[in-house]
């Protein structure tokens, strides 16, 4: 009788040591360094909106895809960008105020910023954020999805 005691602490404690491990390994925040290599992918846009109206091919410009449209951000902070209209361009990224815009042309006097809606391992949502003496006021904003199961 008194080594079925022994087994059964045994398996107690065995159990207590399992669930104390597993309760430590919760999900947790993001941290800072992780929200920046989390975004470093290449992405493409799912949906496109202008003032609240879905954009598609045919409400876009002419010569415009939205097929067409790439931005890869890279982790050394910088990134190639395919618009709509099959132009390459490229600069130098960065995240800034708390992490919530994330600016393209980071070290140029015109830079594009977008204010990050909503971010999730599979989708990034941004709006403009028109800047500069002729900005263009009209809300646009963009889903991207990675080009690749990253």
């Amino acid at each position: 009788m008194k080594r079925f005691g022994t087994k059964y602490i045994q398996i107690i404690i065995v159990g207590f040591a399992l669930a104390s491990m597993l309760a430590s390994c919760e999900i947790q925040d993001i941290e800072v360094p992780e929200i920046e290599f989390f975004i470093a992918k290449e992405w493409k846009i799912q949906e496109a909106y202008r003032d609240g109206v879905l954009l598609t091919n045919e409400t876009m410009g002419p010569g415009e895809n939205l097929e067409a449209y790439r931005l890869n951000l890279y982790e050394d902070f910088s990134f190639d960008k395919t618009n709509a209209l099959g132009q390459l361009e490229q600069g130098n990224w960065a995240l800034t105020s708390g992490l919530t815009q994330l600016v393209l042309f980071a070290d140029q006097p015109v830079a594009e910023h977008w204010l990050i809606v909503d971010l999730k391992i599979r989708t990034l949502e941004l709006r403009h954020l028109p800047a500069g003496p002729d900005k263009d006021n009209r809300d646009i904003r963009i889903i991207l999805v990675p080009v690749k199961g990253q």
